[in-house]
């Protein structure tokens, strides 16, 4: 079994990413891409009791916030990425590569980090100008949420939006564009291997000023 030198299972959530190869779209239509990669994340759900809190899949890459508390993160993503490069490569009749370099993770290890990497994972289609709100993009769990499209993944109920019942103003809240000088930030900050604000000028961390109602 591979042995792993950084956090694997932890109470906490991942923000998870992987690209397809060479930054290239999908070779398969959106929709069918969407179907093989929810029916195989479905399966390592069901088979590693992977927890799902949000996805959202674009034109050539995903992003996943998950957690697992008894399985290795990377036990699992191996299996998903491998089984849904085969059944595409089966699609396709081809032996191309699907994925590009191996996935990046970061550890989310707090509450108000948390929303905030479940806002800017949301958002990834508006920024891209694909949609104009979070919610119309279908390949995405928001949009099954909302009820725009069918939610055919087994995810984590959402206490963001329906806590307990749907919040107009967190809908709200989610669509509201993150300023770009906070977006480097953030961007940054997701290349860790846990998530952390850089330090400023001053030598005090960034604050995080996004925050929810």
């Amino acid at each position: 079994m591979a042995k792993y030198s950084q956090v694997q299972i932890s109470e906490f959530p991942f923000h998870i990413t992987a690209r397809a190869h060479n930054k290239q779209h999908f070779p398969l239509q959106l929709e069918e891409t969407w179907n093989i990669l929810t029916h195989h994340l479905s399966l390592v759900h069901y088979k590693y009791d992977l927890t799902i809190h949000a996805f959202v899949m674009m034109p050539n890459h995903f992003h996943l916030i998950a957690s697992t508390y008894e399985y290795e993160l990377g036990h699992i993503m191996r299996a998903f990425l491998c089984e849904s490069a085969k059944e595409i490569n089966s699609k396709t009749r081809s032996i191309n590569q699907v994925w590009g370099t191996r996935y990046f993770k970061c550890l989310i290890s707090s509450e108000s980090y948390y929303s905030n990497v479940y806002k800017y994972v949301y958002q990834n289609p508006v920024r891209a100008k694909l949609v104009s709100h979070s919610e119309a993009w279908p390949y995405s769990t928001l949009s099954g949420l909302m009820g725009n499209s069918k939610l055919n993944l087994p995810i984590q109920p959402d206490e963001i939006l329906f806590n307990p019942f749907f919040d107009e103003k967190e809908l709200a809240w989610v669509n509201q564009a993150i300023p770009t000088d906070l977006l480097k930030t953030f961007k940054t900050a997701l290349h860790k291997k846990v998530l952390k604000f850089p330090k400023t000028k001053s030598g005090d961390y960034h604050p995080i000023e996004f925050i929810r109602f």
